[in-house]
């Protein structure tokens, strides 16, 4: 639960059909410590919409610009790598035996895309499968969009990441440069990817 539009709306979503059917929800936060005054400000929504919705979290603190330093791996990469280890170990912790993430339609195309283009055999040009072991993406089929319509709908708050929007990262380059006019000619290429 980072507290974006897409992991609020996969709480929201989830969290009746797991109580209705006594299945436990335990969240997750990961604190990269990478953008200052606004990583702490995701912390504390993450903790107060928890609190709202009376959802147990767990939350992480790790140095991301500092473990990535020391692999000679990206930012991204470590905090991928990192998020992933500490999913899977408050998993295990809270014996828990499925790790729902909030990727949607649009996160597979941006996946398909970047796997393409740095050469990707079949597995990479898959993108993002709906179950791997533990993991399970239930808004795999929606586009991003539509979760913001969602969150629309019902009102439901959620902290916006400014590097999303800054040409830092591979991945921003790819959504501002090739995604989006992509999605002007073809509106539908996240729900066609997925």
């Amino acid at each position: 639960l980072s507290g974006g539009g897409d992991s609020v709306a996969l709480l929201h979503l989830l969290l009746p059909i797991c109580r209705e059917r006594g299945l436990p929800v335990v969240a997750f936060h990961l604190n990269h410590l990478l953008r200052g005054a606004e990583s702490e400000r995701d912390e504390q929504f993450v903790r107060t919409l928890c609190e709202r919705l009376s959802v147990p979290l767990v939350v992480r603190r790790a140095e991301i610009a500092a473990l990535a330093k020391k692999r000679g791996i990206s930012i991204e990469l470590a905090a991928r790598e990192e998020r992933y280890r500490l999913l899977r170990s408050c998993a295990a912790e809270q014996a828990l035996s499925q790790i729902a993430t909030a990727h949607t339609a649009s996160d597979n195309l941006e996946t398909v895309l970047f796997h393409l283009a740095r050469g990707s055999g079949l597995d990479g040009l898959c993108g993002i499968p709906p179950v791997r072991g533990p993991l399970i993406r239930p808004l795999i089929a929606h586009t991003g969009e539509s979760l913001r319509a969602y969150l629309r709908a019902h009102s439901l708050p959620f902290v916006e990441d400014s590097t999303n929007a800054l040409p830092l990262y591979t991945r921003n380059r790819l959504r501002q440069n090739v995604i989006a006019p992509l999605r002007e000619e073809f509106p539908h290429a996240e729900e066609t990817a997925a």
